[in-house]
């Protein structure tokens, strides 16, 4: 059986006990090719399609070896059913859903071993001591042989129908769910008679799917990230500023002041530009993170940094950037991005919210601002600051966003973000799901390390990027952080949590007053770990 799942990755089906052809039911004249649904459901070993002879398939007292498979629409009999070499062993729980058939997704390779288990066995009692994920079962109906057919054909009388274990053994259909359990127990005395209801005499053998599997050589394998579950690491700023698949996605249209350029250098990718009225351009990566698995309850941090400036000195310094994210079933529409058109009433406005399953206030970000808003509806810090936003949050003093301290500044340095070219501040952020409002909401965090922080404190600076987890105290003087508990969408779209998985981008926008913003991004690296 090994051997067979070596070649062909699934289980045979049993064969039908009556003839002696040895052939699994249904017959298959490609061996590779399985059928999810086997015919014979009560059969014996299938001798000749495993390519043995009748002699081995029988046992001690030349009775037929009874074969029970778990078989059906996600069985291991189907065509790659007892194979789980598509599943990543380094995800530990995550992934995107599994296909209808139960297998793992051969193109991404992003399915786990987990998810491929859940659900799938059959179950194995040995004198109540239950194991389950089993693969396949081999009985000997023993000296006795109720139940065991013969070659020729003939079948044994049955068990009596009140000896549960071994009548069990003999009968039990594997595509009812209620009779997917086999037995093992202490052998009965000669003197106990087969009729009686606790005669027992079967010799059983079993293996777990993910033995199986592992032994057969079809175990998961460690394959390298997929852009959809992880999408960056220390090397992928070409997706920033390199368009096509599986790159960022941007809009921009400079006829209505909406800038956005890839960037004159190779790592550097700008959003901004002149031009009056309202404004804002996107950055988005196309595929969601998923962070959070229902099913196995196992749980990843997205963790996202880069370097960003505002290198322009010039005009009223208004505008600034967000780091916006949305639900794994609302994808960003580039069209939106911008759409405040002169009615800010709210940050989040810009972030290229696109529709989906979810309502169109799920959605927040890190609002990083340059200007002192205090007109009509907004009422922000002093100082240039960060800040949390999330959906329903304004600018107007009662549901404002959320900042650290009373003006989220660097030592009430007014200017602390708009210092010039080239000065980089670093940005991490990381959102952990499911850490607040009872365990149905995620968590964000960020911290901001000015440029002029970073030159004195090289090491810290390093570490930021690469250092998990990251500190929340113990920061060098001058390190901004904030951290805040992202309310729960009302009610909870079933059967998961809106932010299970997330869309994430950037935004650079500014109000009409201000001739001139510009925002470079550089050195971005990320991912779900």
């Amino acid at each position: 059986m090994i051997q067979f799942v070596a070649v062909n990755g699934r289980l045979p089906c049993p064969a039908d006990g009556v003839p002696d052809t040895g052939i699994e039911n249904p017959a298959d004249p490609n061996p590779q090719i399985g059928a999810a649904t086997c015919t014979t459901l009560v059969g014996t070993v299938p001798w000749r399609t495993l390519g043995i002879s009748q002699d081995i398939a029988l046992d001690a007292w030349a009775q037929k070896i009874s074969y029970r498979v778990f078989h059906g629409p996600t069985g291991l009999t189907q065509t790659g059913g007892a194979s789980m070499s598509d599943c990543d062993s380094n995800q530990t729980g995550l992934g995107i859903p599994l296909p209808v058939n139960g297998l793992c997704d051969s193109v991404n390779r992003d399915n786990t071993p987990e998810q491929f288990l859940i659900g799938k066995g059959l179950s194995f009692n040995d004198k109540g001591n239950t194991t389950t994920g089993v693969a396949f079962v081999l009985i000997s109906h023993g000296p006795t042989g109720r139940g065991a057919f013969l070659p020729g054909g003939n079948q044994i009388t049955l068990p009596n129908a009140a000896n549960g274990p071994e009548r069990g053994n003999a009968t039990n259909n594997t595509l009812i769910q209620a009779q997917r359990t086999f037995f093992a127990l202490g052998f009965s005395d000669t003197s106990v008679s087969p009729d009686d209801p606790n005669h027992f005499d079967d010799l059983t053998r079993f293996i777990r799917i993910d033995e199986l599997a592992r032994k057969a050589g079809r175990g998961p394998r460690d394959w390298p990230e997929s852009t959809e579950t992880v999408g960056f690491d220390e090397t992928t700023t070409a997706n920033m500023t390199t368009a096509g698949t599986d790159r960022f996605q941007a809009t921009g249209d400079a006829g209505s002041g909406r800038v956005f350029t890839r960037g004159a250098t190779a790592d550097v990718v700008t959003l901004g530009g002149a031009g009056g009225g309202h404004y804002s351009a996107c950055l988005w990566w196309p595929n969601p993170f998923h962070i959070y698995n229902a099913a196995t309850s196992t749980a990843k941090s997205f963790r996202m940094t880069v370097d960003f400036e505002f290198p322009d000195l010039t005009g009223n310094p208004g505008g600034g950037m967000t780091v916006g994210f949305l639900p794994g079933n609302s994808p960003p529409t580039l069209a939106t991005c911008g759409t405040n058109a002169g009615t800010p009433t709210e940050v989040l406005r810009d972030i290229g919210w696109g529709g989906g399953t979810y309502a169109t206030t799920e959605r927040f970000a890190i609002e990083i601002d340059m200007s002192r808003q205090n007109d009509g509806i907004y009422l922000d810090p002093v100082n240039n600051h960060v800040a949390t936003d999330w959906h329903g949050t304004q600018h107007d003093g009662i549901f404002g966003p959320l900042c650290a301290g009373t003006d989220c500044s660097v030592s009430g340095v007014a200017n602390w973000l708009r210092d010039g070219f080239p000065n980089y501040h670093r940005l991490r952020i990381e959102v952990d799901p499911r850490i607040c409002s009872g365990g149905t909401a995620p968590r964000v965090r960020a911290w901001i390390m000015q440029n002029q922080v970073c030159l004195d404190n090289p090491t810290e600076c390093s570490n930021m990027r690469l250092q998990a987890p990251y500190p929340t105290v113990g920061l060098p003087f001058g390190t901004v952080f904030i951290e805040s508990c992202i309310p729960p969408p009302t009610p909870l779209p079933p059967p998961d949590n809106a932010y299970d998985s997330i869309y994430f981008g950037f935004t650079a926008a500014k109000d009409g007053g201000v001739a001139e913003t510009i925002l470079n991004l550089r050195q971005l690296a990320g991912g779900v770990y």
